[in-house]
């Protein structure tokens, strides 16, 4: 999906993937973040609107496209972020599986050890969890 082009405070911006976007009181990614992975679609669609109405709402924000195409780029940013989370936690699930053996022998907690083995994954990636 093509970004949608915008015009925010005169200055030409575009959507194109979380964190790209962010106008001072509202920040896509931190939005995203509040909700749990493996959302529904009525979640998501709920989401998409409510990011709709917000951007719609700013009278900073010029949407230079029209509300469907808005709405459909705004959907897959969110589907192409959870999916990105996704992979992320499949790589740090692997680099643990690896490591299994001294995982279980060494008192260590699976689920700790997989929060930071995904937050390191993702700063390399320069993905915001």
């Amino acid at each position: 999906m093509s970004p949608v082009k915008i015009d925010y405070f005169g200055k030409e911006s575009k959507i194109d993937k979380i964190g790209h976007f962010a106008v001072p009181y509202f920040s896509l990614t931190t939005y995203f973040k509040l909700e749990k992975m493996r959302i529904s679609d009525k979640k998501i669609n709920r989401i998409t609107q409510n990011i709709l109405d917000l951007i719609q709402s700013d009278k900073n924000v010029k949407v230079l496209a029209d509300k469907l195409t808005l709405e459909a780029v705004i959907k897959s940013v969110i589907m192409a972020d959870l999916k990105e989370e996704d992979l992320i936690e499949e790589e740090a699930k692997r680099l643990l599986d690896q490591h299994a053996n001294i995982i279980a022998g060494g008192n260590m907690d699976y689920q700790s050890l997989l929060n930071k083995t995904k937050r390191q994954i993702a700063r390399q990636k320069g993905f915001i969890l």
